[in-house]
C-alpha cells in the first residue's frame, strides 16, 4: 500500500521533471531563434560614404565601411561562391568611371577571398609585372596573382569572374549611398588564363 507521502513525493518528482523538460525545450527554441535571426542581414542596410564631389572622375579610393555584411551563398555551383560568412568591417574600392559612374567594388578576390590591393606590389617576377602593366591591371590579389581592371573586370589569374560589387544610389543632395543588401557577383571573364 502506497502512503500519501509517497504519492506526494512521486507527483513532486513528476512535476519537477516536466518543468525541467519544458525549460530545456524553451531554451532550445530561444537559441534556435537567436541563430536564425542573427545570420540574416538587415532589410535595408545602406551607408552614406560622402558627396559625389569627393570622388573625382577616374579616381579610386579605398574605404573601410563600419558595417556588417553577410557574404551570400550561391545556389549555382558554377558561380564558385564561398559559403555564407559574416564580414566586418567591409573593405571596398570606390571607383568613379566616366562611362559607368560610381562603382563600389568589394575589396576581396571573388575566388579565394584574399584582400585585394590597389597599389600593385613589385613581385620578384619582372615578367608578371610587365604582363600586369600590359593588361592595364589596377587591382591585384597578392595571394594568387589575380589581376583586375579599373572597373573590376578579371584580366588574368585563377579567378573565374570579375570583382563583386555593391549597389550604389545617389541621394537628393549628391550623397553616394552604398546598399549592402544589393550585392552583385562579378561578371564572367573576358579572357582565358
Amino acid at each position: 500500500m502506497v502512503t500519501q507521502s509517497e504519492d506526494a513525493a512521486k507527483s513532486w518528482i513528476t512535476v519537477r521533471r516536466r518543468r525541467l523538460l519544458q525549460g530545456v525545450i524553451l531554451a532550445v527554441v530561444i537559441i534556435d531563434i537567436f541563430f536564425v535571426f542573427s545570420r540574416r542581414p538587415l532589410a535595408d542596410k545602406t551607408i552614406d560614404i560622402g558627396n559625389v564631389r569627393s570622388f573625382p572622375a577616374r579616381s579610386v579610393k579605398q574605404l573601410t565601411l563600419n558595417a556588417v555584411f553577410y557574404f551570400p551563398r550561391s545556389s549555382d555551383p558554377s558561380v564558385n561562391a564561398p559559403p555564407i560568412r559574416r564580414i566586418t568591417p567591409v573593405r571596398v574600392f570606390v571607383v568613379n568611371d566616366p562611362t559607368e559612374g560610381i562603382l563600389v567594388l568589394f575589396a576581396r578576390d571573388p575566388q579565394s577571398g584574399c584582400r585585394l590591393v590597389h597599389e600593385l606590389k613589385d613581385p620578384i617576377d619582372p615578367a608578371f609585372r610587365r604582363r600586369a602593366r600590359e593588361l592595364g591591371a589596377v587591382f591585384e590579389d597578392p595571394c594568387h596573382g589575380d589581376l583586375f581592371s579599373y572597373t573590376g573586370v578579371r584580366l588574368d589569374g585563377p579567378a573565374q569572374r570579375g570583382m563583386d560589387q555593391f549597389g550604389v544610389r545617389r541621394g537628393p543632395t549628391g550623397e553616394v549611398i552604398v546598399q549592402l543588401t544589393d550585392f552583385q557577383l562579378g561578371p564572367g571573364s573576358p579572357r582565358s588564363s
